[in-house]
């Protein structure tokens, strides 16, 4: 009876010479990730790295040798670091937004205010932000206080407490 192969038993390892030979670096779950393109291979093969970087990369890349193949490395993680950050700003910015308004449905929850009151609250947080931080008042456009949100989400705050209790 022959046995399946598994990879996970090879115990297969990023080899950093990889990098420089094929554009790969190891990424979070220590799988190769190209840093021309962000591609993800999913086993760490040599053989797959070399297919992927023959097809899609050798014909810009193989006239580079040398110090200009190790400057090439640099500025392209630097490029996908600059990339990455850039992406995570943005996540942490539309977080902020949509805790905000959770924070401002439950000031009109507590108050019993109408649920028409949000737009009113949004445009007060525009004006102070035109004043206080022009540089950053988009920001405050994107919090959404319809009354169809601010109904939606006392909703779920009360369904949230009511299973938390």
């Amino acid at each position: 009876m022959l046995r399946k192969r598994k990879i996970d038993n090879e115990k297969r390892g990023f080899d950093e010479d990889w990098t420089i030979k094929y554009f790969f670096e190891k990424g979070p779950k220590g799988l190769p990730i190209c840093i021309i393109c962000s591609y993800d291979c999913t086993v760490n093969k040599e053989y797959n790295l070399r297919r992927h970087y023959q097809t899609q990369h050798s014909k810009r890349y193989d006239e580079l040798t040398g110090l200009f193949r190790d400057e090439a490395v640099k500025r392209l993680r630097t490029e996908r670091i600059s990339q990455k950050s850039l992406f995570v700003a943005q996540k942490q910015i539309s977080e902020a937004c949509v805790r905000a308004s959770y924070r401002i449905c439950e000031v009109i929850a507590k108050r019993t205010r109408p649920f028409t009151e949000g737009q009113m609250i949004k445009d007060c947080l525009a004006i102070a932000a035109a004043e206080v931080a022009p540089k950053q008042q988009n920001l405050f456009s994107t919090i959404s206080p319809t009354p169809n949100t601010v109904a939606s989400r006392i909703s779920e705050m009360g369904i949230d407490l009511t299973n938390q209790l």
